[in-house]
């Protein structure tokens, strides 16, 4: 197995921690392995969108 870092954040918002929680919760996993998934995808390249992301940006297209 290859060797791994260990990353501390600090001061990050009440509500972002709820959020990745949630996020978390949703996919059956911790918070630190929904973090870690996270990273790991963003440093090769990958670009995340939240799965709401696309209901919230329909919303705010719509016509009255």
């Amino acid at each position: 197995m290859a060797d791994r870092a260990t990353v501390t954040i600090r001061q990050l918002e009440p509500e972002a921690v709820r959020k990745l929680k949630v996020i978390a919760a949703t996919n059956n996993r911790s918070m630190e392995a929904e973090i870690r998934d996270a990273l790991h995808r963003l440093a090769n390249g990958e670009v995340l969108v939240h799965p709401l992301a696309a209901v919230a940006v329909a919303e705010t297209q719509e016509t009255p």
